[in-house]
């Protein structure tokens, strides 16, 4: 279900519906999992937890600059079949600056397209004065352009951004790689965003 409580940070979930008694104004104002930007990732696990994730982490940027991207422990997981978290490189704190969540839906991308203009309603009806943009266009991770992928980005006030999008890959991704079509929903920080934006990090 999709719950907003007036003093409450807003869900979003697997099933959706409108108990909306506010409305949304700021990225952190939304948890995926249970978590929010900005929360320190230490409050949700240990230290060494999240060392113990690394070996499967990847990098976004290089440098003292970079983002480091964990997939979710398995004992974390309630809505999604998986998640991620992204934080900053070398902050003692773990300031959490990106949570993506993934539902699976194998070979059912109409399914993926059909779920996804559920969460973009939803998200609508909380961000009323926020027009989206929605694109469709081949997938980067596919050099053949027989992948494709169909996006819908709200952009917040405060520099913050939501995306949800849904994956097509073509039958040879499928078979080359086991990469199964999934519905990811993305909240980011204004820094966050805003790096992976920049020159530096697209060259």
């Amino acid at each position: 279900m999709y719950f907003v409580k007036k003093f409450s940070k807003i869900l979003i979930l697997l099933y959706f519906c409108l108990q909306c008694i506010s409305k949304a104004d700021d990225i952190s104002d939304f948890e995926i999992e249970g978590m929010s930007i900005g929360d320190s990732l230490l409050n949700y696990m240990t230290k060494k937890e999240i060392e113990d994730l690394l070996p499967l982490s990847s990098d976004v940027g290089t440098g003292d600059e970079k983002f480091i991207v964990i997939w979710g422990p398995v004992d974390m997981k309630k809505i999604y079949d998986q998640f991620q978290v992204t934080y900053k490189f070398k902050d003692k704190n773990y300031k959490i600056h990106a949570i993506d969540g993934q539902l699976d839906f194998s070979n059912n991308y109409n399914g993926c397209k059909i779920k996804m203009k559920e969460v973009e309603k939803d998200i609508k009806v909380l961000l009323e004065n926020i027009i989206p943009s929605t694109y469709e266009t081949n997938h980067i991770a596919d050099k053949t352009g027989k992948s494709r992928v169909t996006a819908t980005d709200f952009k917040l006030k405060n520099g913050g951004r939501i995306q949800i999008w849904c994956t097509d890959w073509s039958n040879e991704i499928f078979e080359e790689k086991n990469w199964k079509n999934e519905l990811n929903v993305s909240i980011r920080s204004k820094e966050y965003q805003i790096f992976i934006d920049s020159p530096k990090y697209n060259n």
